[in-house]
């Protein structure tokens, strides 16, 4: 099957962003995005509770998923 491979699961488990490396050699940086896009999503959040048109919701929607996706991503780095 697809992705089933033996090598296939090593490589899975070490995906590296190119984030991740430049996170890793600046530290600093890692505390101030994470400032950052806590302050984003919860300006967003507010926006979400006001209440828009509909396509503007969705949109939002996409944007907060993004956020808190990024969020992880960032937390997961050591």
């Amino acid at each position: 099957m697809f992705g089933m491979e033996k090598g296939k699961e090593e490589s899975a488990s070490k995906t590296i962003f190119e984030m991740e490396t430049d996170l890793k050699k600046h530290p600093h940086k890692k505390k101030e995005l994470l400032t950052e896009m806590h302050s984003q999503l919860e300006h967003l959040k507010g926006q979400l509770r006001k209440g828009s048109k509909h396509e503007e919701f969705e949109n939002m929607g996409f944007v907060l998923h993004g956020y808190s996706a990024l969020i992880k991503v960032i937390d997961r780095i050591n």
